[in-house]
């Protein structure tokens, strides 16, 4: 796929669908996968954040990043790419890598 600048997160949906965030562009792009091909695509959220990483989903599809530069929070987004909020970190500095369970 054309028009990436720096990938900074891959993850699947429980269907296998692709999601993968481009820290520089600040979007989470959405890729349909049919049988192991994409179909579709589309921007699924527009603005991350500044150095938006450590890209995740949860068992229903809730959207999960890093965001901040140092990290300060944890952004969640429903599976509409819609904004449900801020959980803020103890302490900035840098989230190497997290864990959501299948109930986020």
């Amino acid at each position: 796929e054309k028009n990436f600048n720096s990938i900074s997160g891959l993850a699947t949906d429980s269907s296998g669908n692709l999601l993968v965030l481009d820290q520089t562009l600040g979007k989470v792009k959405f890729f349909t996968i049919v049988n192991g091909i994409k179909k579709t695509s589309k921007a699924l959220i527009d603005k991350t954040g500044p150095n938006a990483t450590n890209l995740r989903v949860d068992g229903a599809g809730n959207i999960y990043f890093a965001s901040g530069n140092p990290a300060t929070k944890i952004k969640k987004y429903g599976p509409d790419g819609k904004f449900i909020l801020d959980i803020p970190l103890n302490q900035a500095g840098s989230v190497s890598d997290m864990t959501i369970d299948s109930d986020g």
